[in-house]
């Protein structure tokens, strides 16, 4: 435990959270003025940090720990993952690049609550502060858990977009997988031509996520790089494209859904285009007629 000797900070401690705590818990507001000092109980300690609402966790959080991030994390890794918990907790009110830096390191924990903790309060923290960190633990998906990755860069939104783009190329494997799924929530049809250069000759999951990000993306650049996926050596993959294609009525493809239907082996996508084919033919023999009556 982190050992709070500082009368000052006694102090602060007494102003800032004892009003905050709830008038008839004597033993968490006991546990309040210890705050942190030898021989402190724990369990008093969190049952008085889980009795404030959230703005009374930062102001307590940036009154006290603001200008001493030292102390608060310098026995983090001997504590208890509940003790590991409420400091990750404080740091998410805490806007300094120490603490993000901190956050994200903490992300690698083999203990799953404190991931989960971890991702919660980097979603707190301020987006400049976090985009490029985070960015960057995607191109390691080998020490970060990509889905928790994920979580965090969500909530920033289209600020990703530019970011991600600088670092897709060099990304591997599953970091490869989730950018180009935050580009196809965030993106544009623009960034189409990224996705395709990225997943060429790349695992079954990121050509899966390509394929799938152009049915969101939409417009005529998706519809021509789904038409590529119809020669695709997977059969999911194919599969996809022909879903794709079907989704964005891109009938410009025709040619090449013809040319791939000769060519299809597997029985079920087979079936899908043929009766993509058969719609679309069809569209068309009904718009020459109705040309030709008019």
């Amino acid at each position: 435990m982190v050992l709070f000797r500082s009368k000052k900070y006694q102090e602060k401690m007494k102003q800032n959270l004892l009003p905050e705590l709830s008038s008839n818990d004597s033993a968490a507001k006991a546990s309040a003025v210890r705050f942190l000092t030898p021989g402190d109980d724990e369990e008093l300690y969190f049952k008085a940090w889980e009795s404030l609402d959230e703005n009374a966790k930062k102001r307590l959080s940036l009154s006290l720990w603001q200008d001493r991030l030292d102390t608060l994390l310098s026995g983090f890794a001997k504590s208890s993952p509940e003790w590991q918990i409420k400091i990750i907790e404080t740091l998410s009110f805490i806007r300094k690049k120490e603490a993000v830096d901190f956050l994200v390191e903490a992300l690698k924990s083999p203990d799953e609550m404190v991931r989960l903790a971890c991702a919660q309060a980097l979603r707190k923290q301020e987006p400049t502060l976090i985009l490029e960190p985070m960015v960057e633990a995607l191109a390691k998906p080998e020490v970060f858990l990509a889905a928790r990755v994920y979580d965090v860069l969500s909530e920033i939104g289209v600020l990703l977009v530019p970011l991600i783009l600088q670092k897709l190329a060099s990304a591997t494997g599953e970091g490869k997988t989730v950018m180009i799924q935050l580009l196809a929530a965030f993106g544009d049809e623009s960034v189409a031509e990224n996705i395709y250069a990225a997943a060429q000759g790349e695992s079954y999951s990121v050509r899966k996520a390509a394929c799938e990000a152009y049915g969101k993306l939409g417009g005529k650049e998706s519809g021509e790089y789904l038409s590529q996926y119809l020669f695709d050596s997977d059969w999911q993959i194919r599969l996809l494209a022909v879903q794709g294609l079907k989704k964005l009525r891109y009938r410009q493809a025709l040619p090449q859904l013809e040319a791939a239907g000769k060519k299809e082996n597997d029985p079920q996508v087979k079936i899908l285009i043929d009766a993509l084919l058969k719609q679309w033919q069809n569209g068309e023999i009904i718009i020459m007629q109705q040309w030709k009556r008019a």
